[in-house]
């Protein structure tokens, strides 16, 4: 197992690459409440956010399942396989595809954004540079 757990309601929710799967299992208990194996290595580590476990395979697919009972409620082929961790913020799940894109999923739908990883980059970079500048001007002013 190479994801790290998430857990919620009562249930932990892992990835294991070792036989390709999704786990839910009883916090309590450790007792298999439901699993569901992909085509892919699973290192993804899942998200759970409104009754809901998001997780991404090396089959090159991202997932949605029903928390409770393991339904797929669906799943979307990206370019390459996911590994990295989805991420929640505000309703919407973000995550990476080894194809340079970054996806962006509600809960109930399919991708609502996808943009190649070099936008996030240079964004992020710009914004470094615009952090650095105003710190030097506000030590500067300091200073005088």
């Amino acid at each position: 197992v190479e994801s790290s757990p998430a857990v919620a309601n009562g249930y932990i929710y892992i990835g294991s690459e070792g036989n390709n799967s999704v786990y839910c299992l009883g916090a309590s208990t450790g007792a298999n409440i439901w699993n569901y194996t992909t085509r892919g290595l699973v290192d993804s580590s899942p998200a759970v956010s409104g009754g809901y476990v998001f997780i991404g395979s090396w089959d090159h697919n991202v997932y949605c399942f029903d928390a409770a009972t393991g339904v797929k409620i669906w799943n979307y082929a990206t370019g390459s396989g996911v590994f990295s961790s989805p991420a929640m913020v505000g309703g919407i799940v973000y995550v990476v595809s080894l194809d340079h894109n970054v996806y962006a999923f509600g809960v109930h739908t399919q991708p609502a954004v996808s943009f190649p990883v070099e936008i996030i980059y240079s964004a992020a970079a710009i914004i470094a540079v615009v952090v650095i500048i105003a710190m030097a001007l506000i030590i500067r002013k300091r200073k005088h």
